[in-house]
């Protein structure tokens, strides 16, 4: 503890049997948990540094401690940090822009606030509980997937299926492998893609996994490149070895990250260089979890050959023709046979036998959603020697303008797949109703108002003067390493075909000069991206692996490879490229 110089505050201790834990941070932007074991028999032995935390500017002020488990320190890098007292990992920090840093202890409330006063003379309260939802802890995950459970089942029943072009589940099942590497479980799994496809970003769920390892979290950023460099080959490698990935050695992605790249970013940048073994490992998860089906691993698919909505083993086990279009599941008709007050009575009527009718709703001419399945019991009383389904749902509703429609759906479990349930290609017809009278209380809501308004041209002069007072549709967040970004979409006209080019301009306080100005850049033009083999052009269908298996696509369109080389004025063109 002697070698610890410029602790300019008092430490705060937490006694227990035989030992005090000491947390303190000092003026070389680091802070230390240590342990003062007061009956060591040697006096060497009394003093052992448990853990430490590095920040990005000198600690002034003292620590605060909750009841769990979790200490919050303020740096004059202008941030407030909570970490794990056990650990030292962070569970999150925020930050406090042009403050000028924290140089007095945080304050904490039993209502769950704490409350920061930072250099500028500024109190700040932030609500532990909001920081808890949106900046995930690694040891609380399982804890936020019991919190959003019921979420997260109606999302993953009724609107995610995996499928050959999901890639969010790839990309979270693979950077799990790589950075845990070990196997997520399937709840986990499920509950990260949910984030992602919720709008949560993929550099924080990355922070997420870094955060879990020890072996990433608690090491410098020399120790994390070369390890992560390990786990994305497969082999230990010297911290001065040549080899390099993304373009880059381990010391230029080393002076990367102390250049002010995030560990996220780097992972990202570098998810595509990873062993071929890790997308064979992804796929086999995926296809345990979900069914999710690869054609390289010999899955068996169920396509419908003659387009009526049935797959053709779904047919052949039903008694049907795979080949014969019209013997699908028949179209079902609705109709609203009684409203009293709101409460109303549904007549749903199919031919053949059926298992259940899939009921969708749209409320005051917005879109239709699937709001519950509901078993063909054929209990209407004059039905019941009759072929056929004729069946009643009851259902309350508030006033408002509603529509109404069905599918009849049978359920049937095939090997290797996921979905049990399947229904007719058509809907019935839809039934509407202009509901005024209802005794049923609405929910709250705050939808907008429904109507259209007339359309009527503005003049030039009218639009001119709207887009000098215009609003500016920019938008503002803090990335993960702290710096204040800002992008501002500019207007562009239509191009051929609707094609609409995607300009902005974007500004980082971590950047340099540009040639538009400091901290700013211009993104604009086409992209080039990954897209997903298909069976016309490949000879199968084949999801993004993040690997060299990828195909390339042009704003959305396939490059189709020439498989030319030559030599131009010294340059060497390995392949070039044409459009579909």
């Amino acid at each position: 503890i002697n070698t610890i110089k410029g602790v300019a505050a008092t430490p705060v201790v937490v006694s227990s049997q035989g030992f005090d834990d000491l947390y303190f941070g000092a003026l070389n932007h680091t802070f230390y948990k240590v342990r003062h074991q007061i009956n060591a028999g040697y006096f060497a032995d009394r003093h052992l540094e448990k853990w430490r935390f590095m920040t990005r500017g000198a600690i002034l002020a003292p620590a605060q401690l909750d009841t769990d488990n979790n200490v919050y320190i303020g740096s004059m890098d202008e941030a407030l940090y909570s970490l794990d007292t056990d650990t030292g990992l962070a569970n999150w920090h925020y930050a406090f822009p042009y403050s000028g840093g924290i140089d007095v202890a945080p304050q904490l409330s039993a209502s769950g606030h704490i409350y920061v006063t930072t250099v500028d003379g500024n109190m700040h309260e932030i609500d532990r509980s909001m920081i808890k939802a949106n900046a995930i802890k690694w040891q609380s995950l399982d804890e936020l997937a019991e919190a959003f459970a019921d979420e997260l089942a109606e999302w993953e029943s009724l609107y995610w299926h995996p499928g050959q072009s999901d890639t969010n589940a790839i990309v979270v099942a693979k950077a799990y492998y790589i950075l845990m590497q070990r196997p997520p479980t399937k709840a986990q799994l499920s509950f990260l893609t949910y984030l992602l496809t919720k709008g949560y970003p993929l550099n924080e769920i990355i922070f997420t996994l870094i955060s879990g390892n020890p072996e990433l979290a608690n090491t410098d950023n020399a120790g994390f490149v070369n390890r992560l460099f390990e786990y994305l080959t497969g082999n230990e490698l010297a911290l001065d070895s040549s080899l390099s990935l993304g373009g880059k050695t381990q010391a230029q992605w080393v002076q990367a990250l102390n250049s002010g790249v995030t560990r996220a970013q780097l992972v990202y940048l570098l998810l595509n260089t990873a062993n071929a073994e890790y997308s064979q490992v992804v796929y086999s998860s995926l296809y345990y979890f979900y069914g999710y089906c690869l054609a390289s691993k010999g899955c068996t698919y169920y396509p419908d050959s003659d387009g009526d909505g049935l797959n053709d083993q779904v047919e052949l086990l039903t008694g049907r023709n795979p080949l014969d279009p019209t013997d699908g599941l028949g179209t079902p008709t609705l109709k609203l046979t009684q409203n009293i007050s709101g409460n109303l009575v549904f007549e749903a009527e199919s031919s053949g036998d059926i298992d259940e009718y899939q009921f969708e709703l749209s409320v005051n001419n917005q879109s239709f959603n699937l709001t519950r399945y509901f078993e063909a019991e054929d209990n209407h009383p004059s039905r019941s020697s009759l072929p056929g389904d004729q069946s009643e749902l009851y259902y309350a509703l508030a006033n408002g303008e509603y529509r109404f429609r069905v599918k009849a759906c049978i359920r049937i479990s095939l090997p290797n797949s996921a979905q049990d349930r399947h229904c007719s290609l058509n809907y019935s017809n839809v039934e509407f109703l202009h509901l005024t009278n209802s005794g049923v209380d609405a929910p709250i809501s705050l939808v907008m108002p429904y109507h259209q308004a007339g359309k009527s041209a503005p003049s030039n002069e009218v639009l001119t003067a709207s887009a000098r007072f215009a609003a500016t549709l920019g938008s503002f967040r803090v990335s993960e390493s702290g710096a204040a970004n800002y992008s501002l979409p500019l207007m562009v006209p239509e191009g051929i075909a609707g094609v609409t080019p995607q300009v902005s301009l974007n500004y980082s306080s971590q950047s340099g000069d540009s040639n538009v100005a400091l901290g700013w850049s211009l993104e604009a033009g086409s992209a080039i991206s990954r897209c997903r083999q298909t069976k016309a052009q490949d000879g199968q269908f084949k999801g993004l692996t993040l690997d060299t298996d990828d195909r390339l696509c042009l704003d959305g369109q396939r490059l189709i490879s020439t498989g030319k080389q030559h030599y131009d004025s010294g340059f060497a063109v390995l392949d070039s490229y044409i459009t579909e």
